[in-house]
This record gives structure tokens, sequence and C-alpha cells, in this order.
């Protein structure tokens, strides 16, 4: 949506984290006045190809829901969704600035429908938020935009041959 050129990555990724410290872990962890612990994240990079894919899918059908199979042209989202299009990124993406606080308590997880003009294309657009109402006090989960589609039919073509009837329900 930015008009950049088309590529395979994902640039510079940034990531939120939200640690929750218990008030009791000076004395689980046996530290007396005076002492500090550090907390050293060890886990693994994150696989924003698949985790961009899994956004993919949940903007596909949502649209499938609301459009049907043929109410709306998806363009790659198919092939993004079955990991055939390297060009993730494009698609599916998030703004960098910090996201807005939480939603209320059992909020988890929200799609919403949109579109965008580009060119002479109306893009077909999903904003999703998983675990919504998570995080801290001003601070919330990200908001992911996926262009999954464009406006117009889409010709919906079966890859299976027509069934052959028994000739004894032909006549």
């Amino acid at each position: 949506m930015r008009g950049a050129q088309i590529s395979d990555g994902f640039g510079e990724p940034s990531k939120f984290t939200y640690w929750n410290v218990p008030p009791t872990i000076r004395d689980t962890i046996g530290l007396k006045d005076g002492d500090i612990a550090r907390i050293i994240d060890t886990s693994p990079p994150h696989n924003l190809s698949a985790f961009a894919r899994g956004l993919a899918k949940i903007a596909y059908c949502n649209a499938v829901i609301k459009y049907g199979l043929d109410g709306f042209r998806p363009l790659v989202t198919p092939d993004i969704i079955l990991g055939k299009y390297p060009n993730v990124a494009y698609f599916v993406g998030s703004d960098p600035t910090p996201p807005s606080p939480p939603y209320k308590r059992g909020i988890q997880h929200s799609v919403g429908l949109g579109d965008i003009r580009f060119q002479n294309l109306k893009l077909l657009t999903a904003t999703i938020r998983l675990f919504g109402d998570s995080g801290t006090k001003t601070r919330g989960m990200p908001f992911y935009t996926v262009i999954y589609g464009a406006e117009g039919r889409h010709k919906v073509i079966s890859k299976r041959p027509s069934p052959r009837l028994p000739r004894s329900m032909l006549q």
C-alpha cells in the first residue's frame, strides 16, 4: 500500500514483547535485597512468512463468508496461503508504530473487511487483531493488514471432472 518495490523479504521486522513478571519473583528465585536478575530472551526468531500466510488465510476465509467463493478476485491469496508465492510481505503487513491500548476483556480476535483504491483497482483488505484484549494498559497487540483480493467476480473452475452418470439413469 506504500507503493514499495515488490520483494520477497519483510525488511527490518520489529516485535513487541510483553513480559509478565509476578510480584513474588524475588522470593521464587531467591534474590536478596540489592540483587539484580536479568531476563534473557532465548525464544527462536519468528517465522514471518508462515505467520503472514496464516493471516492471509484468516482474511480469505472471512472474505468467502461475506462474498462467497466467486464474489471477489482473490489475486495471489490462494498461492500465498499454500506457500507458492514468495512476495508475501507485499500483501501482508502491519503498522510499525506502537499499537493502541487493548480491547476490553473478552474481545479476543477481530477481523474487519474494507477496501482501498490503488490506481484503477479497488483492493479488498482485512484488518486483523489477534488476542486483542492482551497487552499493557497503554499498548495492546498489533493490527495486521492483508490485501486479499480485488473487486470483481472470480470464476471458480472446479478441477474435478463432472461425474459420468450410469446409462440406466440417462434413459
